[in-house]
């Protein structure tokens, strides 16, 4: 093969030098014949040497333009340095000429940087490219280069097809797909008809999920030749990933190749990565915005509570036998607050709550209730609150854990029997969401476990005698209250 690239680079490269040769012996006579129109003229001011040669370079520019048929430079390949080219090929250096001529050709697609990759190729032993660039360059039409260099370019044409066979492959695997070495052609379906040049050379198929797999088949010019490859379920961890290499093979990415036991080349990444050498990075996130020291803000919310036993007297005395308890019914709270740095924050709440008051008596076989008055409870507290971090879940949401107080929660009522009061304190533990709607504005949901610890309770007995009892006489109580509502935020 080399002999015959040789050959072909000869014939391409001798076919440039009557032109060479001509511009070199036209030259001088251009030059004798303008001279004595010079020396025969005597202008007022006579040019620089500068001007002079400037002159005499455009007017032989463009005769040798006229001659020539006009060659357009972009038809040449424009910016592209044949000379260098040709020096790496000439030194057997062949892959290198190719990495610099498909950059050319990336920028320029010219028919002669096809030309010159087709030949670089032939020298690599890949046929098949050769091949796919030599045609298109002969292919062109109206271009000088390749009309004067065509019947070098013709005879490497032929040895390049003169050395190409068809390789087909059967498997099972669906979606699987058929790589030979020594060619760039896309994969081909397991089955079909793959061109690869003639010689010993690597097949492998590859398919989604299962072990890729690689068999050795000797190709012979103008004939095809056949071979099996059974395929193994095989899964990478990363997604996106195909296992190439064979039984000794590992995971890489799309575009990449198995070589000396590691992946090669430059990968094509899944969207929202970007390759970074032979792997696929995700991009750094974007740094988290400051946190602001302080914020502040007021909430409205409503809701209902309730105690845990509803079927039995909450505060009911032990002695004596009548007595007055409480439930519980819809409430209503403000909120003033602060976060500092959006992780911890302190709250002060003042609310109210409707109760209902029955009166516990002494009825005939055992006691019994009569509903008294409707009531209104009154309290304030505070509640220590820790936020999550980040401060919004999924962009908008904030989740955070309370616990507080409300020292003072005061009852009175009037019954029948006169008035009568109720005292505790209430401790709160809070699990609550703000979903933000808008930086300044949030809706609230909340829940509260309520544990109650009353001090005192004073009423009137049936015989409107006054009586209290103290904390040792009545029962703690668990309690809850759910609350919704809205918080405006202000930094």
């Amino acid at each position: 093969m080399r002999a015959v690239f040789a050959i072909a680079v000869l014939v391409v490269s001798s076919a440039a030098l009557p032109l060479a040769a001509q511009d070199a012996a036209e030259q001088p006579a251009e030059q004798s014949a303008e001279q004595p129109a010079e020396r025969s003229a005597e202008p007022p001011a006579a040019p620089s040497a500068q001007q002079g040669a400037e002159q005499h370079g455009e007017r032989l520019a463009e005769r040798r333009a006229e001659r020539r048929g006009a060659l357009p430079r972009a038809a040449e390949g424009a910016d592209v340095d044949f000379d260098r080219v040709a020096a790496l090929r000439a030194q057997g250096l062949d892959l290198p000429a190719v990495r610099l001529l498909e950059v050319a050709r990336e920028a320029h697609p010219a028919p002669r940087v096809s030309a010159e990759l087709g030949l670089a190729y032939l020298g690599l032993g890949q046929a098949v490219d050769a091949e796919t660039h030599l045609a298109e360059a002969v292919s062109a039409e109206g271009d000088a280069w390749i009309d004067v260099h065509r019947a070098g370019l013709l005879l490497a044409l032929r040895h390049a097809r003169a050395s190409i066979g068809v390789v087909v492959v059967a498997c099972e695997a669906e979606d699987a797909a058929v790589w030979v070495d020594g060619s760039n052609e896309p994969p081909s379906p397991c089955g079909e008809p793959l061109r690869a040049a003639a010689g010993d050379r690597v097949v492998e198929v590859r398919a989604p999920g299962f072990r890729s797999a690689r068999t050795e088949v000797r190709v012979t010019p103008h004939e095809t030749v056949e071979a099996s490859a059974t395929l193994s379920p095989f899964d990478c961890f990363t997604p996106g990933m195909e296992h190439m290499g064979g039984e000794q093979g590992g995971c890489c990415w799309p575009d990449q190749t198995w070589l000396e036991g590691a992946c090669s080349g430059v990968p094509e990444c899944p969207d929202g990565s970007f390759a970074r050498g032979h792997e696929c990075a995700q991009p750094a996130p974007p740094p988290p915005p400051p946190r602001r020291l302080a914020s502040f803000h007021v909430s409205l919310l409503a809701g209902l509570a309730s105690f845990g036993r509803t079927d039995t007297s909450l505060f009911r005395p032990s002695v004596p036998a009548q007595g007055t308890s409480v439930s519980l019914g819809p409430r209503a709270e403000l909120r003033v607050g602060f976060k500092l740095f959006e992780l911890f924050g302190l709250e002060l709440t003042a609310g109210g709550t409707m109760t209902d008051v029955p009166r516990w008596l002494d009825c005939p076989g055992g006691a019994c209730a009569e509903r008294a008055a409707t009531a209104y409870t009154l309290d304030a507290g505070f509640l220590f609150v820790a936020h999550t971090d980040p401060p919004r879940i999924g962009g908008n949401i904030d989740l955070h854990l309370g616990l507080g107080a409300r020292p003072y929660v005061r009852t009175t009522f009037d019954d029948d029997g006169g008035g009568s009061e109720l005292t505790a304190t209430v401790v709160p533990a809070e699990l609550g969401a703000s979903i933000f709607l808008a930086d300044f504005f949030s809706i609230d949901v909340l829940g509260q476990a309520e544990l109650w610890i009353p001090w005192e309770y004073c009423g009137h007995g049936a015989d409107g005698a006054r009586y209290c009892l103290g904390g040792d006489a009545l029962g703690i109580e668990l309690a809850w209250t759910a609350l919704a509502g809205i918080t405006f935020h202000a930094e």
